[in-house]
């Protein structure tokens, strides 16, 4: 495909990249979602780099941001304990009288904008959906991971034990049955649902040697997690938590060359 460089305002209150949290795009690949550390998320064009629109209701800095897999519903959370559940459905641009969502519809649309539910949470550092979009789970600053009905917004779960220390990255991987969850150190911690609805660390440990941990993402044939270090990407085979494949990442001077 031919990419091209899109660059975004660097003031978030009028812009963006202010403090930005998280980021998140959309399934349709058309909209990418930030959020930021002055309590807004904002919507963006991926072509354009346009603001398609804020969306305002948070009373402290956000931390997570994330589209559920059919990027109608934007869930957002951080230090102010609440989960919100945004409509960003195709439904809610044809009200706002968007024809052109690629070009943008300018963030005086926000006004519209309507907060579906509200879920109470812990202070929140990052969110996952499940495949088919029925469950979210939420990694907590203190140790803590919830899993969510998302429907409802009942809480199925709660649990911690495993030694994570700040998590802030929380996936799913196959089924909804299995999650990965890491934070500051080196490791990704696979836990399982049991047949009574307890989750359980249960599976090999995914180990980087002193490299740090510091995003992971499970692939869809549902065998491998792909995990990225300071200077590296690894392909990790999930039932033996070896290496399947290691690229080391290209080193950049200070003038970007």
């Amino acid at each position: 495909p031919d990419f091209k460089n899109v660059v975004w305002e660097s003031d978030h209150n009028k812009g963006m990249l202010a403090g930005v949290e998280s980021v998140s795009f959309a399934k349709d690949g058309r909209r990418i979602a930030s959020c930021a550390v002055d309590n807004l998320v904002k919507i963006w064009s991926v072509r354009t780099g346009r603001l398609l629109t804020t969306l305002s209701g948070h009373s402290d800095y956000i931390r997570a941001c994330v589209f559920s897999p059919d990027g109608n519903i934007l869930v957002s959370g951080g230090a102010d304990r609440d989960l919100k559940y945004w409509d960003v459905s195709q439904s809610m641009w044809d009200e706002l009288g968007e024809r052109e969502l690629l070009g943008g519809i300018g963030a005086e649309a926000s006004a519209s904008m309507k907060v579906a539910k509200t879920a109470k949470n812990l202070w929140l550092s990052g969110l996952s959906w499940s495949a088919s979009g029925e469950r979210l789970a939420s990694a907590c600053a203190d140790g803590q991971t919830c899993v969510w009905h998302v429907d409802n917004g009942t809480e199925l779960a709660r649990f911690e034990g495993d030694g994570t220390l700040f998590p802030t990255r929380i996936r799913w991987h196959g089924s909804e049955k299995k999650l990965y969850r890491s934070g500051m150190g080196d490791c990704a911690t696979p836990w399982e649902e049991q047949e009574d609805g307890q989750w359980k660390q249960q599976g090999a440990v995914l180990k980087h040697e002193g490299s740090g941990l510091w995003e992971m993402r499970a692939l869809r044939d549902g065998k491998t997690i792909c995990t990225l270090s300071s200077n590296c990407v690894f392909f990790w085979d999930v039932d033996t938590a070896s290496v399947k494949r290691k690229l080391p990442l290209p080193i950049h001077s200070e003038d970007g060359i």
